[in-house]
């Protein structure tokens, strides 16, 4: 039987505090043609989010990726009105039907296979933050100010 792993994480997109537990088989569900694609923005119809199409190609410290997404203006939404998304919300677009990557490649076209970060925050190690592979949908605990990997903002 494969080991659990938990962290408790915190961040301002959890609106408080937050347990992930993490089983090699615990993954999100994303059906393919549940999302309004547009050129630039995916509305997924299921959760009312709007994500950002296409993800930059530059991977980021923590701080880096909440200073890119604060930045950006995209799809009609200002600037100041995207931000990381929590491990639920990322793991909602995690499509567990595909692998390398693990998304509908249809509505998120040319993501990579790579970690991407998430607003989670461990309470416990402050230095360290969740973020999500998308080879497979697996969740993973970052260094925040010495890792550098991608982001897909949300709004």
């Amino acid at each position: 039987m494969e080991r659990m792993k938990s962290w408790l994480f915190s961040g301002a997109a959890t609106g408080g505090l937050l347990l992930v537990l993490v089983a090699g088989a615990a993954h999100a569900f994303a059906p393919p043609g549940r999302y309004t694609i547009s050129a630039n923005t995916v509305v997924d119809t299921k959760t009312t989010l709007t994500w950002q199409r296409t993800v930059d190609a530059h991977s980021y410290t923590y701080a880096g990726a909440q200073t890119y997404c604060a930045g950006l203006a995209l799809g009609g939404v200002a600037a100041g009105g995207w931000r990381l998304p929590n491990v639920r919300e990322l793991m909602s677009i995690v499509d567990v039907g595909s692998a390398n990557p693990a998304i509908d490649t249809a509505a998120f076209p040319n993501t990579p296979s790579y970690y991407f970060w998430t607003a989670n925050i461990d309470v416990r190690d402050t230095t360290q933050g969740l973020s999500v592979e998308f080879q497979d949908g697996q969740t993973s605990v970052m260094t925040l100010t010495d890792t550098t990997v991608r982001v897909r903002c949300v709004h």
